[in-house]
């Protein structure tokens, strides 16, 4: 049987239609963050002066401006990789909706780490192979949890340590 080609806006990873398997979730996901991450701490060094001897530095709207747009992005291109895991999935994108329950968003990210695509065509799009460059980011992707999680779980024993 012959699958028809996919489409443009199906390989555009910030459009929901599509599938996106388990290594390219994690790493589109891994992108954003190491991309995010040092724009962040650049628009708040700028937004609050972290580090300058001034104790209250005036606020910044083109700075603000940037926090606010990138948080968006951030926001926007998370859900759309989440409803293409699902898609691959063969759910719903509405179940993106369980991100933003308390508890429930735990499990649901736990599902879209770990959960199988479907192997054939579903109803959403046809398969799409991972790329090299994908698989290559989502083991750093997995590195970058590892080594998170390692520095949450020693910063959080040592905060409940009792001294003598």
């Amino acid at each position: 049987m012959m699958l028809p080609p996919i489409s443009k806006h199906v390989l555009n990873p910030f459009n929901p239609h599509g599938r996106f398997g388990r290594l390219s979730y994690l790493a589109w996901q891994t992108v954003i963050f190491l991309i995010a991450i040092p724009l962040n701490f650049y628009i708040s060094y700028e937004m609050f002066g972290i580090g300058l001897t001034e104790p209250y530095k005036q606020l910044d709207l083109l700075a603000l401006f940037l926090f606010v747009t990138l948080a968006l992005f951030v926001v926007y291109s998370s859900l759309v990789f989440a409803i293409r895991r699902l898609h691959d999935c063969n759910r719903s994108g509405w179940f993106v909706l369980l991100l933003g329950m308390p508890y429930l968003n735990i499990l649901m990210l736990v599902y879209l780490l770990i959960a199988r695509g479907d192997y054939d065509s579903n109803r959403y799009a046809p398969v799409q192979p991972t790329a090299t460059w994908e698989k290559i980011m989502a083991y750093i992707g997995l590195g970058l949890i590892f080594i998170l999680s390692v520095l949450i779980f020693i910063v959080m024993t040592k905060s409940h340590t009792v001294l003598p």
